[in-house]
């Protein structure tokens, strides 16, 4: 009892001292980037991200980890334009949607990007997606034309159906009916004309994700071009990709899917030579449609015939290589760099997994939204655990407590706030503070934080302590428990056995051992402990002296 009055008392210090800083000349509550602002680029996103590309025209550019095959960056370009004379063809227009639902493959950005440079909007569907949920994109986006993987052709052919609308379907691969259209036969044609990027202010739609947040179907989002131009000028300030030269190019293992907007704007976008007038980069791809399960990522990676320098990655792949015996220091070698998004990375798995890797390996966390994309990131080279780095140039954040909206200080928790170039301040949903160096950390988000005893407890924060279990490999939550229930699903089994179901003993004996884990980690889940009084009330003092001097 006295534990959890303790921790109440050293929330409440916590808060009232991120208010008082906010009145004070010293912190204005606004945190701005450590970088300069850049001069933003406008117009049609194509013509940027192509700029300097005949630097790069014997480079290649994509590459399927699969089959092999691959197009240099000549041959990209040649066929985006290509994409582009084709939808001309097919009455595509300016504001006219197109619907891309293929898994990572070499084809992704010439698809993209040639839809782009028509002036079209690419609204991007999960492949995993029943063909009811395409159907209802396809009627709520308005799409024109709908290009997907022919292995999806009865998913593909059943939600055109329900969209009851006349639609092309261009499938890559080989094609699953007459009606429908190859799209390598057409990217290899040379009677299809090209066309070159038309002019465009670049507050025209260049995307149209769907996100569901938080409730509700999926909801699409728009994504200007000026916005993905400039991300992608301002996410090379903190990029580790390195200065291409005549014996050296950045490799990256893309395995994020192109349909989420992390994983198509570092692997997608940033690599067509969007990186600047230095570096290209190479992404070899790997398409989970094909290949569903991370099992396959270590050997694939070890039996590559190049050397991978970069890892654009998420949690669940972060922990199967933390504990993948394939995983090994040899087969992770060639990593420079690790670069994680879509949601903060636990501390013990981050650490872990570091040990495999070169000591002059990077781990960059990052950070950001649907609507415009890489907000933070970890500076290369810079070690700060449990955060999700500094701001990128030209954007500015923000902390509000989530009952009043008022603006919090350092170290305080609450609702993060961001204002990009593009957008006003937009509302993020995740909880979460700012340290004195500017450092951010995500502890949760708005509608998942639990409540125990009154108190406020972040999954995040819980799932990092779990994970620090031996024979622990991922954590799931569950509302099904009640105030206070906490429960470890151990999906690690030793020695590759099938995990034993255990007796009401067994259970039981199974509880305990969790609950001593947990004690002395999570004192707030677990009920507390008296010794953690002295720790409690030494975190306290500093926080008072503080008050004292402001």
């Amino acid at each position: 009892m006295h534990c959890q009055k303790t921790s109440g008392i050293l929330w409440q210090y916590t808060q009232r001292v991120a208010r008082l800083r906010c009145t004070s000349k010293k912190y204005s509550c606004v945190v701005s980037s450590f970088l300069p602002d850049q001069q933003l680029p406008s117009g049609n996103l194509v013509s940027h991200v192509f700029a300097d590309a005949a630097k790069w025209n014997d480079r290649i550019a994509t590459e399927c980890a699969s089959t092999g095959r691959r197009y240099t960056y000549a041959q990209l370009l040649d066929r985006v334009a290509r994409w582009s004379g084709m939808l001309r063809e097919l009455g595509v227009g300016r504001g006219d949607v197109v619907a891309v639902a293929l898994p990572n493959c070499p084809e992704y950005p010439i698809v993209y990007f040639g839809t782009l440079a028509l002036g079209a909007t690419v609204t991007p569907v999960n492949i995993t997606y029943t063909a009811e949920e395409i159907a209802r994109q396809l009627k709520d986006s308005n799409t024109k034309v709908l290009v997907g993987d022919a292995l999806l052709s009865p998913t593909l052919g059943a939600a055109l159906d329900l969209y009851r609308k006349p639609t092309p379907l261009v499938t890559n691969g080989h094609a699953s009916s007459p009606e429908s259209i190859s799209l390598r036969q057409v990217l290899e044609d040379p009677s299809v004309p090209f066309v070159d990027p038309v002019e465009l202010t670049g507050k025209e739609t260049a995307m149209l994700p769907y996100s569901s947040g938080t409730t509700g179907n999926p909801k699409g989002v728009i994504v200007s071009h000026n916005s993905l131009s400039a991300n992608m000028t301002i996410f090379r300030q903190l990029s580790s990709v390195e200065q291409t030269t005549g014996t050296q190019q950045d490799i990256s293992l893309a395995v994020v899917p192109f349909s989420h907007m992390f994983g198509f704007g570092c692997a997608g976008m940033t690599t067509s030579c969007g990186m600047g007038r230095r570096s290209s980069l190479r992404p070899v791809i790997v398409s989970l449609l094909h290949s569903p399960s991370f099992s396959s990522l270590s050997s694939l990676h070890s039996s590559l015939p190049i050397m991978v320098t970069l890892l654009y990655s998420v949690p669940p792949i972060l922990n199967f290589l933390k504990v993948s015996p394939a995983a090994t220091p040899e087969a992770l070698g060639t990593l420079r760099a690790i670069v994680n998004s879509a949601a903060p990375a636990a501390p013990s798995t981050v650490d872990a997994l570091m040990d495999k890797l070169s000591p002059t390996a990077g781990f960059q966390d990052g950070y950001g939204m649907t609507e415009c994309n890489f907000l933070t990131m970890v500076p290369f080279g810079e070690t700060r655990s449990g955060t999700i780095g500094k701001l990128l140039p030209n954007v500015k954040a923000k902390v509000i407590d989530t009952a009043t909206g008022e603006p919090l200080g350092p170290l305080a928790d609450g609702e993060l706030c961001f204002k990009t170039p593009s957008e006003g301040w937009l509302h993020s949903g995740d909880v979460g503070r700012y340290d004195e160096d500017g450092f951010l950390a995500i502890v949760g988000r708005t509608k998942e934080l639990i409540k125990v005893k009154g108190l406020q407890v972040s999954p995040s924060e819980l799932e990092d302590v779990i994970l620090q279990h031996p024979e622990v490999v991922d954590v799931v939550e569950h509302d099904r428990m009640g105030e206070g229930g906490v429960r470890g699903h151990q999906e690690a089994h030793p020695g590759g056995g099938n995990p034993q179901v255990p007796g009401a003993k067994g259970r039981a004996a199974q509880e305990a051992g969790w609950r001593s884990f947990l004690r002395g980690r999570a004192a707030q889940v677990c009920g507390g402990e008296a010794s953690q009084k002295g720790t409690q009330e030494a975190q306290i003092r500093p926080l008072e002296a503080e008050l004292v001097s402001l």
